[in-house]
């Protein structure tokens, strides 16, 4: 996954190899005005199996302006 940011729109996309992305979408956000922070989450609805937790592994993880 790859978020981009161009003042108030984001735009994120998604590839299998890291080379080659596909737009997944684009939001404008008018409150993203200024400077803004960058973060990573994971979530799952572990529905068959409440109570569980969930790891989640990224890498090569870059923020660039």
């Amino acid at each position: 996954m790859k978020l981009t940011r161009d003042g108030t729109t984001y735009t994120a996309y998604s590839s299998k190899d890291g080379e080659t992305w596909s737009r997944v979408g684009t939001a404008e956000v008018p409150s993203a005005a200024g400077p803004g922070d960058a973060g990573m989450v994971a979530s799952a609805a572990n529905v068959n199996y409440p109570g569980e937790g969930i790891e989640a592994v990224f890498s090569k993880f870059s923020v660039t302006s």
